[in-house]
């Protein structure tokens, strides 16, 4: 029933519309527009032109942002983050998220390496432990990656992966 009347209104909007405006004064001083003439001396009004103002420009979205490129590969390889899995859901009402990071060979810390984890393309945790529980995180969809990193450069970064945090709302 709904889907004739969304049809015909989409077709009556894409009528060009190009009637004329009649203005009418009453005899007690009230000024009336129509876009049908009065019985008496009609006359179409004259009415200012359309003033046009362009849109402003719609800024394009950014890209998000991305880990360090990988430099040096040789002394991992591989690196991933295997929980959450990629595009799973959680459902933890504080907004906890457990992140658990495999790498191949183990972390060389006597290299001053460590790991770096990011979320949204922030990065948010950086140590050398391959757990890491982030807490409170804001319900909704979010990447997560990580990367072998030593002195701010990443050696290895993991493939992005996506999971979805539900949590309870009171405003439901």
């Amino acid at each position: 029933m709904k889907l004739p009347f969304i049809i015909i209104l989409a077709l009556s909007l894409t009528v060009p519309v190009s009637a004329a405006v009649y203005k009418s004064v009453l005899p007690d001083g009230r000024v009336i527009y129509s876009d049908q003439p009065p019985a008496e001396n009609a006359a179409p009004a004259k009415l200012p032109a359309i003033q046009l103002i362009p849109a402003a420009p719609v800024p394009r979205p950014s890209e998000p942002a991305q880990a360090p490129e990988v430099k040096n590969k040789a002394a991992y390889r591989s690196i991933a983050i295997t929980s959450p899995a990629h595009d799973s859901t959680l459902r933890d009402n504080a907004g906890n998220v457990a992140i658990k990071v495999a790498l191949d060979p183990p972390l060389l810390m006597k290299a001053d390496h460590q790991i770096a984890i990011y979320l949204d393309g922030t990065q948010i945790a950086e140590g050398s432990t391959d757990t890491v529980t982030l807490n409170n995180v804001d319900r909704g969809t979010h990447t997560l990656n990580a990367s072998v990193t030593k002195q701010g450069e990443a050696l290895i970064t993991s493939p992005t992966i996506t999971f979805h945090l539900q949590r309870v709302s009171s405003r439901n």
